[in-house]
């Protein structure tokens, strides 16, 4: 002080000086130097913590010679953790006066043990530094330089410490910047007062954390499920006619696919007859290995009916089902699959192929699983075909190709008209409309 300072008389009454230099790089930097720590007058303690917590970082001198901190160290760093503990984050430690030790060995110790002191008390190790500030001071051709310089050459990093530590808190500074200017706006008031003593993250976290509930169904919630609304409306109501009518392509086209070799094979059976009983069996009653063909014809054409409806069912669930489901898990997309269908694929697959199975059943029975021989047993098919799907039969006793006894031509429609007489009143209203009884 004696430097800027005139007369001694008033150095105990002087609060505050102020210097201005341009040897530290950058801009708008200030260099604070608190009272010591080991001041017996609180007023300073206090004004050292409180500038630890409002700086971007700070510098925490200790001593190389006596490698074990002080107690008033000890305690200002207890202070700073229990009240500031993030403050550590922005800690520097700089370890002096090593450039004292008489040898490599006692300057590596004396580093060490320092050094482990620092860690133990949070400190970062990439943040701790030893520097001999002596050296900078001096010039370079003076014999006092050069006998340091000389003397902390087998002293590890201990000459380029000084600005490796310059180096870091100029690099930590310019990255931790823009809280001071963040400052600087809370003490305009131009942001909320909470951002003196949380950093910008934990600001919006709290903000966050109590404005959740609004920003969920204004935010998440409610556009989503609008969302969700449109596509279910569109879709499956305005759209249904397509709807349909992609599924019936998707299961025609299929099924054709799936039939072609099985439309293509014979059976003869009169060949089959005589494979079997022999040339004098030839003019024996066909019925039986009639039956058994078309027996197991119609396991065949059920296996290809059940296939057909898994692929259905997959076009369902992937179509519909899914898209449906990644529409709700936009509402929380760190969630990724929060909303989660209880309908599974295996379960789409059993519920599509008991619908189909319960119209196609009938149709297999009464057109391809018993012949004119079986007359009640075909009848009884055909009645069940009426009650479960009218307009399937209707439709069959109308089509353009006869099958080739004609028995369903003239059997639907009698069966209809004794259904209509015996069966519950809508399927009575439908049978009258299609077959005008």
């Amino acid at each position: 002080l004696p430097n800027y300072i005139k007369r001694e008389l008033y150095v105990n009454i002087i609060k505050e000086i102020i210097i201005y230099t341009d040897k530290l790089t950058g801009e708008n930097y200030e260099l604070l130097d608190v009272p010591g720590f080991d001041s017996p007058i609180k007023e300073h303690r206090d004004a050292g913590l409180h500038a630890i917590a409002m700086a971007d970082a700070f510098l925490f001198l200790t001593s190389g010679q006596s490698p074990s901190l002080t107690q008033p160290q000890m305690n200002l760093l207890h202070e700073i953790q229990s009240y500031h503990y993030e403050a550590m984050q922005r800690a520097f430690g700089i370890i002096t006066k090593l450039d004292l030790c008489q040898t490599s060995a006692i300057y590596q110790d004396h580093y060490e043990k320092a050094k482990g002191e620092l860690v133990d008390k949070h400190f970062n190790p990439e943040q701790i530094f030893s520097a001999c500030p002596r050296i900078e001071l001096l010039e370079s051709n003076s014999e006092e330089y050069q006998v340091i310089n000389e003397k902390i050459r087998s002293f590890g990093d201990l000459r380029e410490g000084f600005k490796k530590s310059k180096e870091a808190l100029n690099v930590f500074i310019q990255y931790e910047l823009q809280k001071t200017h963040m400052k600087q706006l809370i003490d305009l008031e131009l942001l909320p007062d909470n951002l003196a003593v949380m950093s910008i993250d934990e600001y919006i976290k709290v903000q966050n954390t109590e404005n959740w509930d609004q920003y969920y169904y204004d935010e998440r919630f409610n556009p989503t499920f609008a969302k969700a609304n449109d596509w279910h409306t569109t879709t499956i109501t305005q759209n249904r006619s397509e709807f349909i009518e992609n599924a019936k392509k998707i299961f025609h086209d299929r099924f054709l696919e799936l039939t072609e070799e099985f439309m293509q094979s014979k059976h003869p059976i009169a060949q089959i007859m005589s494979q079997t009983y022999g040339y004098t069996k030839l003019q024996l009653n066909s019925h039986l290995p009639d039956n058994e063909q078309r027996e197991k014809l119609s396991f065949q054409l059920e296996k290809i009916v059940d296939k057909t409806s898994n692929d259905l069912a997959e076009y369902f669930y992937h179509h519909y089902v899914c898209q449906l489901e990644d529409i709700l898990n936009e509402i929380s997309p760190e969630e990724k699959d929060l909303y989660r269908t209880r309908l599974s694929l295996e379960k789409c697959k059993y519920e599509t192929q008991t619908l189909i199975l319960r119209v196609s059943r009938p149709v297999i029975m009464a057109t391809l699983r018993y012949s004119h021989l079986d007359l009640s047993c075909k009848r009884e098919a055909i009645s069940e075909l009426i009650h479960i799907a009218p307009i399937v039969a209707y439709r069959i006793a109308n089509a353009e190709e006869e099958d080739n006894d004609g028995r369903l031509v003239t059997e639907i429609p009698k069966l209809a008209k004794l259904t209509v007489a015996g069966g519950n009143e809508m399927v009575s209203k439908l049978l009258k409309a299609l077959f005008q009884l």
